[in-house]
C-alpha cells in the first residue's frame, strides 16, 4: 500500500471512530416539567418564588393564587434544596389565601415566610426530580 493510500486510510479510520464517539450517543440531561401546590398553614400560598437549587442549574417558578406552580424552564433530574420566599423586589408580599366568608372573594394575607423554606442554604426542603418529571412536587408548609 502506498503512503498515499495509508493516510487516506488512517484520516478515514480516525474520522470514522470519532464520528461513533459523537453521534447521538450522548446522555446529555435533558430538562423535564415539574408542578406542585404549595399551601401555608392549609391555604394555597400565592405569589411566592419556588427555586430549586442543586450543584446543576437552579430552576425557578412562582405560584399562584391557587398555590399551584410550574417550574419554568422545567428542572434537570435528580435532588434539589427547595426554598419558597417572596418574588424579586417584593420582601414582605408572598400571601396565603385567607379563608372567605360565604360568597366573598377570597382576600390575600400578608405573611413573612420562616428562613427554614425561604433561605436557600438553610432550607430542610428537598426534592428529586425523576427521570420523566413531576407534577406533584408539593409542599405543605407551617408558620410555626
Amino acid at each position: 500500500m502506498s503512503i498515499k493510500a495509508s493516510v487516506i486510510a488512517g484520516v478515514s479510520l480516525l474520522c470514522l471512530t470519532m464520528s461513533c464517539g459523537c453521534s447521538g450517543g450522548s446522555s446529555v440531561p435533558k430538562p423535564v416539567p415539574v408542578s406542585g401546590t404549595i399551601t401555608l398553614d392549609g391555604k394555597p400560598l400565592q405569589g411566592a418564588r419556588v427555586t430549586f437549587d442543586s450543584d446543576q442549574r437552579p430552576a425557578v417558578g412562582i405560584t399562584s393564587d391557587d398555590g399551584s406552580y410550574k417550574l419554568a424552564l422545567g428542572a434537570l433530574p435528580g435532588e434539589y434544596r427547595v426554598a419558597i420566599g417572596d418574588p424579586p423586589g417584593n420582601a414582605g408580599m408572598t400571601r396565603p389565601m385567607a379563608a372567605p366568608a360565604v360568597g366573598e372573594k377570597p382576600e390575600p394575607v400578608p405573611v413573612e415566610l420562616p428562613l427554614k423554606y425561604s433561605d436557600p442554604q438553610q432550607t430542610a426542603l428537598r426534592f428529586t426530580v425523576p427521570d420523566h418529571g413531576s407534577d406533584v412536587a408539593d409542599f405543605t408548609l407551617t408558620t410555626k
